[in-house]
């Protein structure tokens, strides 16, 4: 097997995902849909071996660095799931009605280790979370699940 041409976190590639919420719709920044989040990507670390590193949670996206295990479900199925499963518990949480998300992710390999650590400066770049924007909200929150250190 050869080795991957992107940097890589116990031997799978690190890769940086962009989420969009439907429309730009700010209906992200509040503390609850964030609890939602973390607790649904840690059951995806158990159920699909992906592990959310960085991530930054904005009012209307969701970036983050995440990596998978050997075995995982390929990167498109899990962004799927984690998507619909919070968005379940998320609409609960806002009265939502139809689709939360956008279709899809934007899906990256990072590239190297400069490539890796200028998308760490940007998902931990200010405005700092959370920011109070009013009525209860905030201009995101950041943080990190798991410490994903690049092999090498």
């Amino acid at each position: 097997m050869s080795a991957s041409p992107f940097l890589s976190f116990l031997g799978t590639p690190i890769l940086f995902f962009t989420v969009q919420v439907r429309c730009g719709l700010p209906i992200l920044g509040d503390r609850e849909t964030l609890v939602i989040l973390r607790e649904t990507w840690l059951q995806a670390a158990a159920r699909d071996q992906w592990l959310v590193g960085l991530y930054r949670v904005r009012p209307d996206q969701v970036s983050l660095l995440a990596c998978s295990g050997r075995t995982a479900s390929p990167a498109t199925d899990w962004t799927e799931l984690w998507k619909a499963t919070a968005a379940v518990r998320i609409k609960t949480v806002i009265g939502g009605r139809g689709p939360l998300w956008e279709s899809g992710a934007i899906r990256e390999h990072v590239e190297s280790e400069s490539d890796y650590k200028t998308r760490c400066a940007t998902l931990v770049a200010d405005p700092g979370g959370p920011v109070a924007t009013g009525a209860g909200h905030t201009a995101g929150y950041r943080g990190m699940q798991w410490q994903l250190r690049p092999d090498g």
